[in-house]
Order: structure tokens, then C-alpha cells, then sequence
């Protein structure tokens, strides 16, 4: 059984707590609050899920910290002395390096969906996650599902794919696969539809 921790006091504060957060979404502010969800394992085995807020300033730090690394695991790999599988930057709290990063805007843009390795033993429901977006003018956040939300995303250390539905082998094949850290900025028309995350044991061929 999954376990939400704290999140509604995060998001519900918005409609009490000062002025409403801008939804980084429709802004390139970076001082505008993003929701992120983050799902990974608890210590008994069970799926965890804590969502934060975060402004749009750390998200492209964090960007820019997961590209300045995988860039450098690149060139060490190119010498013999390094691998792309090997563990990335890990941050106290949000997505770690070898999460699955998903986002709700095009070019890593907007909310964040991060699987962490590990978190998803068959298939994620996208169902199953909220993600919020607060309108400029308005006191209170707007809750909506992830499904058919998936705009942009960053593979993280398992090749993936995603679904229409729990099963489902896209018409489009490989279209809707990603492999390991691979960045998709636009999804194909009919993959902004999909509901299902499958984390792959290698790249879809």
C-alpha cells in the first residue's frame, strides 16, 4: 500500500498562506512554485509517495546538476574509467540521478512525476498521482491526474516505456520508449495520451 506523506498540508496551505504560487507551468519565471511528486520505496518494501514544492530555480539547478553529470560519466566512460549505470547525484529530498523524471509541459518544463529505481516493480498507474496547478490570481491549487498528462521526460537509470493502458503494445512500437537517461523534450501525439509507465530489463528494439 502506497504512503502519502504530508502533501496535502504543502498544497492546501496555497489557499491560506499568502498569495497563491504561480504555476510554473505557463511561466519561465524562476521564482514560480512547481509541484513534485515523488515515488520511491519505504523501508518496509511499500511504494512511498511525499510531494514538494519547489520553485522553478531548483528545478534547473537540478537540470543542470543531472547534465553536468551525465556528461562527465560520458567522457569517463569514453576512457575506460566510468559507465553511465553508475550511481548519480543523489539530493536530500526531491528526485535522485537514477529516477524517472516526468513532467506535465514540453522541453522539462511544469509539475514533476520522479519514479526512483527500484519503485516501480511492473507498471505505475499514472492514475494514481495528483499533480496540482495554481493560476495566477487564484487563492487555491487545482488538483488533476497524471494520466494522459506526460508532455516531456527524462529517462533514468532503466529504459522504459509508456502506455495507453496496463498491457497495451502502442501501435507506434518503440515511439513510446525511452532508454536510460535519454531525454524526450516532445512525446508523440497519441504518448500524451498514456496512463501506464513500464520500466524496461533493456532498450525497446
Amino acid at each position: 500500500m502506497s504512503k502519502a506523506i504530508g502533501f496535502m498540508g504543502l498544497v492546501l496551505c496555497a489557499v491560506g498562506c499568502g498569495s497563491a504560487p504561480v504555476d510554473a507551468g505557463s511561466t519561465d519565471d524562476e521564482t514560480a512554485v512547481i509541484t513534485r511528486t515523488v515515488v520511491g520505496l519505504a523501508a518496509d518494501g511499500s511504494r512511498e509517495v511525499r510531494v514538494e514544492r519547489i520553485t522553478r530555480a531548483t528545478q534547473l539547478q537540478e537540470i543542470a546538476d543531472r547534465t553536468a553529470y551525465i556528461a562527465e560519466m560520458n567522457r569517463g566512460s569514453a576512457d575506460g574509467v566510468g559507465s553511465i549505470a553508475a550511481p548519480l547525484l543523489t539530493w536530500d529530498t526531491g528526485c535522485d540521478g537514477q529516477s524517472v523524471w516526468l513532467f506535465d509541459q514540453e522541453n522539462l518544463h511544469g509539475n514533476e512525476l520522479c519514479f526512483k529505481s527500484g519503485a516501480v516493480a511492473d507498471a505505475a498507474y499514472l492514475t494514481d498521482y495528483t499533480r496540482w496547478t495554481c493560476p495566477p490570481g487564484l487563492r487555491r491549487c487545482i488538483a488533476h491526474s497524471w494520466d494522459a498528462s506526460v508532455r516531456s521526460l527524462w529517462g533514468g537509470v532503466d529504459p522504459g516505456m509508456l502506455q495507453l493502458w496496463p498491457g497495451d503494445t502502442p501501435g507506434m512500437g518503440c515511439d513510446y520508449a525511452f532508454n536510460a537517461y535519454q531525454v524526450q523534450n516532445t512525446l508523440a501525439p497519441r504518448a500524451k495520451a498514456s496512463a501506464v509507465l513500464v520500466l524496461l530489463k533493456r532498450p525497446c528494439q
